[in-house]
């Protein structure tokens, strides 16, 4: 008969190279979780909101490169990895309304911009980010040097309806991975291309120290 121990924890765990103890639930199950919820567990996972409550912001007329809606710069030494993305279009007035997210080799910056306090998905914030999240840009950051354009979608009417609703989502469970190495960069842009839209975005992204978080050949 085998006898098979691990370690009994949720947080502060190591991520050391090398034999490891099977991790365990406090109760002493085998820990199987989805590894993104095992990350938002130890408190890795973070959300930005562009827009609050009630009170969207006002989009891009056109596209701006230096001027995003926003943007994630990942420092050196952080590896990002987003797992949920959404555009929501309260106002959708341009007669082509476009969403575009991609990966950066390098970070964008504040210029003139609104900066973003990242949240936990523990309430207890348990660990900060080392991320800068800055949005609604009045004035240049530094264009992104592109990694990938994962996503792209639009709408395009100008009209004020509710139907359809003018949702754009990227889901890390219905769309390839992408991982942000820092120095890089998520990036979001929201335009019009008469009018400029209104709406809010949703950014949710995995967190964790390069060193552990990748392997490099």
């Amino acid at each position: 008969m085998s006898d098979m121990r691990g370690n009994a924890k949720i947080n502060s765990l190591s991520r050391a190279s090398g034999l490891q103890l099977v991790r365990l639930t406090p109760d002493g199950s085998v820990f199987t979780a989805d590894w993104l919820h095992a990350l938002a567990l130890e408190g890795r996972v973070f959300n930005a909101s562009v827009g609050t409550a009630t009170t969207p912001i006002t989009f891009k007329t056109g596209y701006t490169t230096a001027q995003p809606e926003l943007a994630v710069d990942v420092p050196s030494g952080t590896t990002i990895i987003p797992i949920y993305v959404g555009v929501y279009l309260e106002d959708s007035a341009g007669t082509d309304n476009e969403v575009v997210m991609l990966t950066s080799t390098t970070a964008v910056g504040a210029g003139m911009s609104t900066a973003i306090t990242p949240k936990s998905s523990r309430t207890d914030n348990p660990i900060a980010t080392n991320c800068s999240v800055y949005s609604a840009y009045s004035g240049n950051g530094t264009a992104p040097t592109v990694n990938a354009e994962f996503f792209r979608a639009g709408y395009a009417f100008a009209d004020a309806n509710t139907q359809p609703p003018k949702l754009f989502e990227y889901d890390v469970r219905r769309a390839p991975m992408q991982v942000v190495v820092g120095t890089g960069s998520l990036v979001v842009y929201v335009g019009g291309t008469t009018t400029a839209p209104a709406g809010f975005i949703k950014a949710v992204w995995a967190e964790l120290p390069t060193a552990t978080a990748v392997t490099l050949a």
